[in-house]
């Protein structure tokens, strides 16, 4: 959906689910002091699961806003 809806600019959506993960994981301040949170593993085990759900049609992103 990120991809379908956002301007890449050249970057793959890879880089930006993993700047939203790292502003998330410090804005709401988990406590993490191994930082399992910012593993590679555990951003590609968010990133599966969020892939499953069904989200329904996406918004055109020329109407939307």
């Amino acid at each position: 959906m990120l991809a379908s809806t956002a301007r890449l600019r050249g970057r793959t959506a890879w880089a930006y689910v993993d700047v939203l993960h790292t502003d998330i994981v410090r804005v709401w301040n988990f406590p993490d002091p191994h930082r399992y949170l910012d593993s590679k593993e555990f951003k590609t085990l968010i990133v599966n699961v969020v892939d499953k759900i069904d989200v329904g049609s996406v918004a055109k992103r020329d109407r939307t806003m």
